[in-house]
């Protein structure tokens, strides 16, 4: 009977090609899916904390910009320091100082102004996430 001899043959391949995964092939793809997920997770988690951080980097140089704008406009230039809280976690200190490089060789008799060196730190977080930043410029004020 050929067509019976066809069946066994047909049979016999059919069930070779539904054999399907073994225990051991699904365990080495479960693992290599685990693995590269928690790839990307890790990516994705330092993507979003470096975006925080160049975010609060951004907003400390402009209070620290906004703060140097306004030394020797909105207040006076004196030698010291003063400090403050912006909200949000962030402090800031400014100190004032004479610029000594030029001190002695600026002329002292007939000017009214003299250099100062304006500096400004902004301070956030805490613990081993505390960062901070400094920006400082020259400013001319009156001798004091």
């Amino acid at each position: 009977m050929p067509g019976t001899a066809l069946l066994t043959i047909s049979g016999a391949n059919a069930k070779r090609g539904q054999r399907g995964f073994t225990l051991m092939e699904v365990l080495v793809a479960f693992t290599i899916f685990a693995v590269t997920f928690t790839a990307v997770l890790q990516i994705l988690s330092t993507s979003t904390r470096n975006d925080e951080v160049a975010e609060q980097y951004g907003l400390a140089v402009s209070h620290a910009e906004s703060l140097l704008a306004r030394a020797g406009i909105e207040t006076s230039l004196e030698a010291g320091e003063t400090s403050g809280d912006l909200g949000a976690g962030m402090q800031w200190r400014q100190v004032v100082t004479p610029y000594r490089e030029q001190a002695e060789s600026w002329p002292a008799e007939d000017t009214t102004v003299f250099p100062y060196r304006v500096e400004v730190t902004i301070s956030w977080g805490e613990g081993r996430r505390a960062r901070s930043l400094t920006l400082s410029t020259l400013r001319l004020g009156e001798m004091g």
